[in-house]
C-alpha cells in the first residue's frame, strides 16, 4: 500500500533515530520528505523554506518551544495542516493540542496503515479546503457585478466577499467592514435555501430577506456559502416598521416623569431612540423610604428583540433592588445579580447582552454609590462649578462569568446633578476616541450648568439632533439627570 500523491511532508521530531526511520518509511510510502526538524523553534523557518503540504509534529520536544506552540507558530503564518504524533494522551496534553486545531492526533506507537490512512485524509481535507478558497475568489468577480445585494462565505461562514449593494443594505457603508464577520452576526438560523430574517451591522432589524445557497465544487468539496438578500414586500416592511414604533412607544411610556425622584429631587432626559427598535432605557424609582435608585441600560443591538427585553428589564431592576432582607442592594451587588440571571448570552451568542450604570443615592445626606458594566459614565456637575467624570469599571452583563463591578462615590449637595449619558450621546462629541467623548460630554456639562434642568437637557438634545441631521445611521442615545433641589 502506497501513495501516489507525491506530496511534501515535514517531519518534527528531538529523537534523531525516530525522526530517520519515519522519514523512511513515508518515502518508501511515496511521500517526498525535505528534512526532519530536531526541535520547535527551527519549525516556522522550516516551514518557510520547504513549503509543505503537511506536517508530523511530535508533541514532546527539548527545549522552550513544544509542538503545540510550534504549531501555532506555524499555523499563524502558513496553513499547513499538522498531525500530532505522540506518547502521551493526558487530558491537559489533549486539550492544548486540540486548540490548534489539528489535521489527525496518532498516538505512538502506530502501524504503516494508521500513519497513510491519517496522512491521506488530512492531505485530502487540505486539497478540499484549498479548492474551496480558489473556488470562492473566482465567484468573487460574479457577485461583485450584481446589482441585488450578494455576499460570499468561507465553509465557517465566515464573509469572504460583500458587495457594494449588500453594504448598503447592512448599512455597513465599505463591504471591507464585513470581511470575517460571521454570517450569525447578520441572519437569523433558517435551513438552507428558506428565507431567513435579517439584522444590520449595527444589529437593527434591516428590511430584508435572505436566501442561503450551499455551494459545492466539481469534486462535489463544500465551497462555502452564498446569500443572496431581497426587499421584504410592502406588507411585511409595514409590519416591522410598525412594530418598531409601538415598541418605541412602550419604552417611552414608561420613562420617568420630572417628580419620579420623590421629595428633595427633580428628573429630567430625553431618549432619541432607533427608529428600528430602542435598545436604550432609564429609570428612577425609590426602592427603601431612605433611598433614590436610578439606571441607564442600553441592550445590544436594535430591533424588537432589544427593545422587549430594555422593557422587561425596567420592571426587574426596581423588583430585585431590595434583598429578602428588605436591605437596600449596594449597586455593584444588583450589577451583579442581574449578571447571574443573563451570563448565558454570551455562551448561547443569539440573546442581547447589555450595559448598565446603576446608583442609589442617600435622600438625607445626597451620598451617592454607582456601579458600571460597561455602560458610559456618570458625571457629577457640581452647583459651585466642576464636572467630575465617575470613572469606574465593569464588563457587560450577560457575557462573561464575572463583571466585577467597582463602585464610584460622591456627594450630591443642594443644586448639584448627576448626568447619565449613553454610549449613542457620547458619539455626538466624538465617534472615534470614547476618552475625547467623555472629557468634551463633561466640558459641555459643565459650561451649561446656569442652564435649568430641562434647558440642560434640551441642549443636550440639540447637539445630538445636529449630528443625526448630518448622519444616515446612528444609535440609540439618551440621557438622565437627577437633580438634588
Amino acid at each position: 500500500m502506497a501513495s501516489d500523491s507525491g506530496a511534501t511532508v515535514l517531519i518534527v521530531e528531538d529523537e534523531a533515530l525516530v525522526g530517520l526511520d519515519l522519514k523512511e518509511e513515508l518515502e518508501r510510502l511515496g511521500y517526498r520528505v525535505p528534512d526532519v526538524v530536531p526541535s520547535g523553534e527551527r519549525v516556522v523557518a522550516a516551514v518557510a523554506e520547504h513549503r509543505p503540504d503537511l506536517v508530523l509534529m511530535d508533541v514532546r520536544l527539548e527545549g522552550g518551544v513544544d509542538g503545540i506552540e510550534a504549531a501555532y507558530q506555524a499555523k499563524a503564518e502558513f496553513e499547513v495542516p499538522v498531525i500530532f504524533l505522540t506518547a502521551y494522551s493526558d487530558p491537559e496534553t489533549l486539550r492544548r493540542a486540540a486548540m490548534t486545531e489539528p489535521a489527525a492526533f496518532l498516538l505512538k506507537p502506530f502501524d504503516q496503515r494508521e500513519l497513510l490512512a491519517n496522512v491521506e485524509m488530512a492531505l485530502a481535507r487540505s486539497r478540499c479546503g484549498e479548492g474551496s478558497k480558489r473556488g470562492l475568489r473566482q465567484a468573487i468577480p460574479l457577485v461583485r457585478a450584481l446589482d441585488s445585494p450578494g455576499i460570499l462565505a468561507d465553509t465557517e461562514g465566515k464573509v469572504v466577499y460583500a458587495n457594494q449593494a449588500a453594504a448598503r443594505a447592512l448599512r455597513a457603508n465599505d463591504p471591507g467592514r464585513l470581511r470575517g464577520v460571521p454570517l450569525s452576526r447578520f441572519l437569523q438560523p433558517s435551513g438552507e435555501g428558506e428565507s431567513s430574517a435579517v439584522r444590520a451591522l449595527d444589529g437593527s432589524a434591516a428590511p430584508l430577506r435572505a436566501r442561503v445557497r450551499r455551494l459545492e465544487g466539481g469534486d462535489g468539496c463544500f465551497m462555502g456559502i452564498y446569500v443572496v438578500l431581497d426587499s421584504l414586500d410592502p406588507k411585511e416592511r409595514e409590519l416591522l416598521e410598525r412594530s418598531a414604533s409601538e415598541a418605541n412607544d412602550a419604552i417611552a411610556r414608561v420613562l420617568p416623569r420630572p417628580d419620579s425622584g420623590g421629595p428633595g429631587f427633580r428628573v429630567g432626559g430625553f431618549l432619541n431612540p432607533c427608529p428600528a427598535g430602542t435598545g436604550d432605557c432609564f429609570g428612577v424609582f425609590r426602592p427603601g423610604a431612605g433611598s433614590l435608585a436610578f439606571y441607564g441600560l442600553d441592550v445590544m443591538g436594535h430591533g424588537i428583540l432589544s427593545s422587549l427585553m430594555a422593557y422587561s428589564l425596567h420592571d426587574l431592576i426596581p423588583a430585585i433592588a431590595e434583598g429578602p432582607d428588605g436591605r437596600v442592594l449596594p449597586p455593584e451587588e444588583l450589577v451583579c445579580r442581574l449578571n447571574e440571571r443573563y451570563k448565558d448570552f454570551g455562551e448561547r451568542r443569539a440573546a442581547p447582552f447589555f450595559t448598565m450604570a446603576y446608583g442609589t443615592i442617600d435622600v438625607g445626606s445626597g451620598s451617592f454609590s454607582v456601579a458600571r458594566a460597561g455602560h458610559a459614565p456618570a458625571v457629577h456637575l457640581s452647583a459651585k462649578g466642576g464636572a467630575r467624570v465617575l470613572e469606574t469599571e465593569g464588563a457587560a452583563i450577560g457575557i462573561f462569568e464575572l463583571v466585577e463591578p467597582r463602585p464610584g462615590f460622591g456627594v450630591l449637595e443642594p443644586g448639584d446633578r448627576l448626568l447619565l449619558p449613553s454610549d449613542g450621546l457620547l458619539d455626538a462629541f466624538d465617534e472615534e476616541d470614547l476618552g475625547a467623548a467623555k472629557r468634551a460630554f463633561a466640558a459641555f456639562a459643565e459650561a451649561k450648568a446656569g442652564l435649568g434642568l430641562d434647558e440642560l437637557a434640551e441642549a443636550f438634545y440639540a447637539l445630538d439632533a445636529e449630528r443625526r441631521a448630518k448622519q444616515a445611521l446612528v444609535d440609540d442615545s439618551s440621557l438622565l439627570i437627577i437633580e438634588r433641589s
